[in-house]
């Protein structure tokens, strides 16, 4: 493990704390691979609510491939979760890939005896969501430019988004800003607010909920886009390129978030089983306070 200078607040190494059992883990996982139906076919229908729905190609925003790294995601998220002392809370982006994936988590997490307490009712939030487009008619063009992209520059195909995304927007004859309403430090602001709310979900559960519980740690696994925590990980672990999909960051905060206040994380960003992946851990100090 290595300590890392973040926003000039080094952790001092070599100390241990009482863990707090309302603080919960939170694991970051990347959608699986997809043709991205969502955005470019007009007649595709997510309805998990549908008689017929299964989770199959077909029915979910994922390629074939696409469902196998989620549900090699999930057996890897089964080899830390602690199914005795832990229940599960499932977060999700809005887009039709994030929560394809997130379905495909539920059903290997819960057929391997994982309690998952919002089962059936997976937590959509705005703060997980793909970079938002200003007109939702330019991502068939934006999803056909970026696979050309990587087809004319293997070499760049694993650059960071921050690094990719304008290049592409160069190629298509844009500025970023000319076809997104958004930039990276307003993608990291919204990834930070998650977490610190995340880390303090325990604070907004029911008293019932609370009670149910009885002492046993929260995990929450969220699954969203490769840019989301982007800007976070090259701060932390120095990382060159992009996440895989279906890749793990697993944050572990050492006690609540209070305004103003430095907390610890442990940082891990799990290697892809079978891939060749760029990994880490490090001990960070950080804030993760809304403005």
């Amino acid at each position: 493990m290595k300590n890392i200078n973040y926003e000039n607040q080094v952790l001092e190494s070599g100390v241990e704390q009482e863990p707090n059992p309302h603080v919960p883990i939170i694991d970051i996982v990347r959608h699986g691979r997809t043709k991205y139906k969502e955005l470019t076919d007009p007649s595709f229908q997510f309805n998990p609510e549908a008689d017929d729905f299964k989770l199959d190609p077909e029915h979910l925003d994922l390629t074939a491939e696409g469902i196998e790294d989620e549900i090699n995601a999930a057996h890897q998220l089964l080899e830390q979760i602690d199914k005795e002392n832990e229940v599960v809370i499932l977060a999700s982006s809005p887009n039709f890939r994030a929560q394809s994936s997130a379905l495909v988590v539920e059903d290997i997490l819960i057929k391997n005896g994982v309690r998952v307490l919002n089962s059936g009712k997976i937590m959509d939030t705005l703060k997980l969501r793909q970079l938002t487009i200003k007109d939702k008619k330019d991502f068939p063009d934006w999803v056909a430019a970026a696979g050309k992209y990587d087809k004319d520059n293997p070499d760049r195909a694993k650059d960071t988004p921050d690094v990719k995304h304008p290049a592409i927007a160069e190629a298509m004859g844009h500025e970023l800003s000319d076809l997104f309403a958004e930039g990276y430090p307003d993608i990291d602001k919204r990834f930070e607010d998650f977490v610190r709310y995340m880390t303090n979900i325990y604070n907004h559960l029911n008293p019932a909920t609370q009670a149910a519980l009885e002492g046993k740690t929260i995990r929450v696994v969220a699954l969203t886009h490769e840019e989301v925590s982007i800007t976070f990980l090259k701060k932390v672990l120095d990382i060159e390129q992009t996440t895989e999909k279906g890749q793990i960051l697993q944050l572990e905060p050492q006690d609540l978030m209070q305004p103003g206040t430095d907390v610890e994380v442990k940082v891990t960003l799990f290697p892809k089983p079978g891939v060749e992946s760029q990994s880490g851990e490090a001990t960070v100090a950080k804030k993760f306070t809304l403005k």
